[in-house]
């Protein structure tokens, strides 16, 4: 990684700024590549689309995992993003790219995905354990017993009983979605107030770009 201080200041448009202070000297040759798009120039072209606010690191794994992972969903997992007569993937093009690579369930691909995902883990009951009608409230940590700051489960309201459980776990994953509804104009749901990042941050996780949050990013 760059020191972007040592760089000197982007002028608009300035995108070999951009890459420099992005990521230097990174590796792209075994990176997916559409059709006409090879080499650097890819790397290039997503991180002009993101301007400085894309992750180097993030945009590398992207590039490189990305392809496989969407394989799985469809072909493993069967989510059912469009294919053509040919049954090979319908392309879509969205903003900042320079070519067709995004693949789509219609207009509604983040709902396929769901479902699919749910689907799969309704299959799993012998080993998942879904809580439905439960809400996450805070994070249980060691620290609040005298011990190191570690999560070890989280405090769950039960919105059928209005009791308050405790869930224990090895390991915890929050995964509740954006905080659109802090701000005063938002398409986000209503369900996006943030919580998750709340109780991340009440525990000591680091926060940052909020305010992409609120939109869609095409």
């Amino acid at each position: 990684m760059a020191d972007v201080r040592r760089l000197p200041a982007p002028r608009h448009g300035d995108w070999d700024w951009q890459m420099q202070a992005a990521c230097r000297g990174l590796d792209t040759s075994n990176f997916y590549h559409p059709e006409n798009e090879r080499g650097p120039s890819r790397t290039r072209r997503e991180l002009r689309a993101k301007a400085v606010c894309a992750s180097c690191p993030v945009v590398e794994s992207c590039l490189r995992e990305g392809p496989e992972h969407i394989l799985r969903f469809a072909n493993e997992l069967g989510v059912p993003f469009d294919r053509g007569p040919d049954g090979q993937f319908e392309l879509g093009r969205e903003g900042g790219h320079t070519a067709r690579r995004i693949v789509h369930a219609k207009d509604t691909t983040g709902a396929a995905i769901h479902r699919t995902l749910l689907q799969r883990v309704m299959e799993r009951d012998d080993r998942i354990q879904l809580l439905p009608d439960h809400l996450a409230i805070d994070l249980l940590t060691t620290a609040k017993y005298g011990g190191p700051n570690a999560v070890f489960g989280a405090y769950l309201y039960d919105q059928t009983t209005s009791e308050v459980k405790t869930a224990t776990a090895r390991a915890v994953v929050l995964a509740t979605g954006g905080a659109g509804k802090v701000y005063l104009y938002t398409t986000n749901p209503d369900v996006a107030t943030g919580d998750g990042i709340a109780m991340a941050y009440r525990v000591g996780a680091r926060v940052a770009n909020m305010e992409f949050f609120q939109f869609h990013p095409t």
